[in-house]
Parts: structure tokens; C-alpha cells; sequence
């Protein structure tokens, strides 16, 4: 069995992300939460996630062959995947509204967003620094969709939260980009990479990165932000990890290392929530 392939067509990778932002969303929760709310929040967030990165191999195709990606696209078939997108698409808005006005608000953002992201007339994610700062988005609005789903009323913190990890889904997705640098080069798309090269995306990295830490200690110092938010520093050693990698070109490692520092800020949240 390949491995690979196996987690590049069930998009394995993207799953433990969504995990663990639903995982750090329920951490950081400042008020009690019911059942119900926490399965409809789960398989809302869920359905959104199928729908937009079920989308995504329908218009990839051919950077896809170029780099020789075997997708979900190749598993279940064109008409198949057409129609479990829509499914999911209509099943995260009606889940969506059973939640509120606003989670069937931001569901509705999150999916145009990914449409518009991979879309063939539109395609935000070939034109330079647009792709990375659209997967941010996405990701930082389904963050605010959980907790707003689960009925978090701490807005600052939560609004931190989806900041700090969105600025990590837009250093992954830099990394991401330096290891398919050849394929989007061949469908023509304008990758930070590709436009002003491998070397300077990793200092644009390792910029974003001591930004992303300098503010979080920032806004703790200045008590914008509960002491509890320094769990996100679970996240630095796989930074630091990332930083080593890059400078070494190891690519690969440093995009594990990028997949690897979602759950640690999750999981410390947890144990500072137990203890704390």
C-alpha cells in the first residue's frame, strides 16, 4: 500500500489540522458546552472541510499529473466527487443553520472562499501572495466558525486563537509551495516561491514566524490575552524544527514538522486547561 498516496487522496494531512482546530476551540472555550452543540459544530465544520478540499482535485489536475499526485479524483472518479461535493456543500449550510445566523454566515464565507480559491474562472491561488493569504483566511474563519458554533463568548480569545493559528496555516502553506514548486510552475501558478524564490520564501518564514511569537508575548505582557494563551508556545521547538530544516532544504521535514505543531498547541491548551 502507498502511504502516500493514501494520504494525499483522503487529504490526511489537512485532517489532522481541522482536528486539531477543533480540538484547541473547545480548549479555550469559556463557557459550558452541550452535546448537541459539540456534534453539530464537529460535523458542520466537517462537511465544510469535505466540501472545499473535495473540490480542490476536480480543477488541480494538472499540476497534479505534473508532480504525479495520485488524488481522490483518481479514486472515486469525476461524477462521483461532483456529487459528494455538493452533497457536503448542502449538509455544512443546513447544519450551519441549525447552529445561528452567524455559523451559517462564516459556512457560507469558508465555502465561496474555496470555490473562488480553486475555480477555474477565478482561481485566486494562481496569482502571488492571493493563495496564501486566502488558505489563512479559511482557515482562521473556521476556527471563528467553531468557536462561535460551540457558543464561545470570550471574542478576544478566540479571535487570538484563530489569528495565531491561521499565521501557522500561512507558513505551511509557504512550505507546502517550496515542495510543489514545480508543479504550480508548470499550471502557471504564482506561488510566493516561484516569484521571488525558494531562498526568500524561507526568510519570509522565519520573518512571519518571530512576528507570530513576538506578538503573542506582546499581547500576554500587556494582559490583552489570559496567561493561558502561552500554550501556544508548545508550537516553538516544531518552529525551530521547521527553521533547521528550511535552511538545510529539507522540505519534507519541514512540512512535517509545520503538520506536527497544530496538535501540540491543542494538546497543551488541554493539559494548561486541566491545571490551570
Amino acid at each position: 500500500m502507498n502511504l502516500n498516496g493514501w494520504q494525499e487522496r483522503v487529504r490526511a494531512n489537512h485532517l489532522l489540522v481541522f482536528a486539531s482546530y477543533f480540538a484547541l476551540a473547545c480548549a479555550i472555550m469559556n463557557t459550558p458546552i452541550t452535546s448537541a452543540k459539540l456534534a453539530l459544530a464537529f460535523l458542520g465544520g466537517l462537511a465544510i472541510f469535505a466540501s472545499v478540499y473535495g473540490y480542490n482535485p476536480l480543477t488541480d489536475v494538472k499540476e497534479d499529473n505534473v508532480q504525479k499526485k495520485r488524488t481522490l479524483l483518481d479514486f472515486v472518479g469525476r461524477r462521483t466527487l461532483q456529487a459528494c461535493v455538493l452533497v457536503t456543500s448542502l449538509s455544512a449550510l443546513g447544519i450551519s443553520a441549525l447552529l445561528g445566523i452567524a455559523p451559517f454566515i462564516v459556512a457560507l464565507l469558508i465555502l465561496s472562499l474555496g470555490f473562488a480559491y480553486s475555480h477555474q474562472k477565478i482561481r485566486l491561488k494562481k496569482y502571488f501572495f492571493v493563495k496564501n493569504v486566502a488558505i489563512a483566511i479559511g482557515w482562521l474563519l473556521l476556527f471563528i466558525y467553531f468557536s462561535i458554533s460551540l457558543g464561545d463568548t470570550n471574542i478576544s480569545g478566540y479571535l487570538f486563537a484563530a489569528y495565531f493559528m491561521a499565521s501557522l496555516s500561512f507558513v505551511g502553506s509557504m512550505l507546502r509551495d517550496i515542495f510543489d514548486l514545480r508543479g504550480d510552475e508548470a499550471a502557471g501558478i504564482h506561488t510566493i516561491p516561484s516569484t521571488i524564490g525558494a531562498q526568500a520564501t524561507a526568510q519570509l518564514v522565519f520573518l512571519v514566524t518571530f512576528l507570530q511569537y513576538g506578538i503573542l508575548l506582546v499581547f500576554v505582557l500587556l494582559n490583552a490575552i489570559p496567561f493561558f494563551y502561552l500554550s501556544f508556545l508548545a508550537t516553538l521547538p516544531f518552529r525551530a524544527g521547521i527553521m533547521y530544516a528550511v535552511s538545510k532544504r529539507e522540505n519534507r521535514l519541514a512540512a512535517n514538522l509545520s503538520l506536527l505543531s497544530y496538535p501540540s498547541a491543542a494538546l497543551l491548551a488541554f493539559i494548561f486547561k486541566v491545571f490551570t
